[in-house]
């Protein structure tokens, strides 16, 4: 059955979804458990703002 050749599955996946969406997709789902602070903490946790209250430019 073509659907148990994980190649073929993701040939026909990619052609019927798209390259671009397709990669947006796996951003949407695996990205935002990289900066989840309550898995891992390393990369959500070294992530500070801006400190803008010394800054002294006009725009």
């Amino acid at each position: 059955m073509p659907w148990q050749n994980e190649e073929i599955a993701a040939e026909a996946i990619q052609f019927a979804v798209g390259a671009i969406k397709l990669r947006s997709m796996a951003e949407w789902l695996y990205f935002a458990d990289e900066l989840d602070d309550n898995k891992n903490g390393s990369l959500g946790s070294n992530l500070k703002e801006p400190d803008t209250a010394t800054d002294d430019s006009d725009f």
